[in-house]
């Protein structure tokens, strides 16, 4: 596989569902040819026993492997995959329970050498949704040897997609979250983990932003 890059979108004033129907056209603009649908599910799992704190977990669904699930110890940042009814088996333990969630999903475009995801992730606990951005650079799976091509992309995605209507921010992995010492050598080679990682990392950037709303309004 490319290197692959996820973005949230504040849609600002526009709104989801207006800005989704704009950016889909414009992607139809850019000569983007649709390859269908893509979802991905995110599950943070919580521990029942204060004693396993350090147990919490992440899954990841994603519809690329779709007979798998990517299982993230959010305190040591190991990855592993896991079969895809892993969720089912470790709530049938009875030593965790869900915390919280999202559902991802959206439209997939073709445009030159990039695969484009455009949807949104939909928070399970309430009615919240947020739009995302994914990009495959599909050539190279080098770090270093793609970085400067998805900058030049995401430019290209602010003028286009988003414009004037809210702001792009990038899904950098939160290794404060994960572990420090997972952080990727520029030099590795990307894999499918490293999207699950992106993933679970913005589930875990709205956790803390519904925190810091819950501590402002408090």
């Amino acid at each position: 596989m490319g290197v692959r890059w996820l973005w949230t979108w504040d849609t600002g004033k526009e709104g989801l569902a207006p800005a989704l129907e704009r950016a889909n056209a414009a992607v139809a603009a850019l000569k983007g040819v649709r390859r269908g649908s893509w979802t991905v599910q995110v599950t943070a799992l919580k521990s029942k026993d204060t004693l396993l704190l350090d147990r919490d977990i992440i899954l990841v669904a994603l519809t690329d492997n779709p007979s798998l699930t990517y299982l993230i110890n959010q305190q040591t940042g190991q990855v592993l995959e896991a079969d895809k009814d892993v969720r089912k088996i470790l709530e049938g333990t009875q030593m965790f329970k869900p915390h919280m969630g999202a559902h991802c999903t959206g439209a997939m475009y073709l445009i030159g050498d990039f695969v484009l995801r455009l949807g949104k992730m939909a928070m399970r606990q309430d009615n919240t949704a947020m739009a995302l951005i994914d990009v495959e650079y599909q050539p190279v799976a080098a770090w270093h040897t793609a970085h400067p091509v998805l900058e030049d992309f995401e430019r290209i995605l602010s003028a286009t997609l988003v414009g004037d209507s809210g702001k792009l921010t990038r899904v950098h992995v939160s290794w404060k979250a994960f572990a420090a010492n997972q952080a990727p050598d520029p030099e590795q080679q990307f894999d499918v983990k490293q999207t699950a990682l992106q993933y679970a990392s913005a589930l875990v950037q709205v956790k803390a932003t519904k925190r810091r709303g819950l501590a402002n309004n408090s």
